[in-house]
């Protein structure tokens, strides 16, 4: 109980801080693992790309493409589901050397992404929503991981 009070703390400050558009977390860079979910992100330009990979034993499948740069003139995540028609961005609302929190209340669900490091090896992501009225929080502790290639 005491750890989601944390964390409800953790977003709610994170959340009121301002952002400069041109920040970029890079503090997410890197290749993550937490159990089923595999996240890499790297620096290309002035924007960053991402892949998302779900895990099942030795098999990875490409399950996302990310990706974080400018758009509309404001800082933003992009996501494309694998067989998705279009893709879905986030502004972000908050960006530090440790943190980012992008939000879309539009979207049916998640409508909020928070991102910070604990740490130079760990990465923790929480994805927050409603979905079908229902609130719903997934938090993901990844840890750093050697990348394939790339990040």
């Amino acid at each position: 109980m005491m750890r989601r009070i944390s964390l409800v703390v953790a977003v709610t400050i994170i959340a009121a801080s301002p952002i400069a558009a041109q920040e970029l977390p890079k503090f997410m860079v890197g290749c993550w693992a937490d159990g089923a979910i595999n996240e890499s992100w790297r620096v290309t330009g002035d924007s960053m790309t991402g892949v998302g990979e779900m895990v099942r034993g030795t098999t990875r499948r490409v399950s996302e493409r990310m990706s974080i740069g400018i758009a509309e003139g404001k800082l933003a995540y992009t996501a494309q589901p694998t067989g998705a028609v279009s893709a879905t961005s986030f502004k972000a609302s908050h960006v530090s050397a440790d943190s980012a929190v992008f939000e879309n209340p539009a979207h049916d669900f998640p409508q909020r992404l928070v991102y910070f490091a604990r740490g130079r090896d760990s990465l923790m992501a929480i994805v927050t929503g409603v979905e079908s009225g229902t609130s719903q929080v997934l938090e993901l502790a990844f840890g750093r991981q050697p990348c394939r290639s790339g990040p």
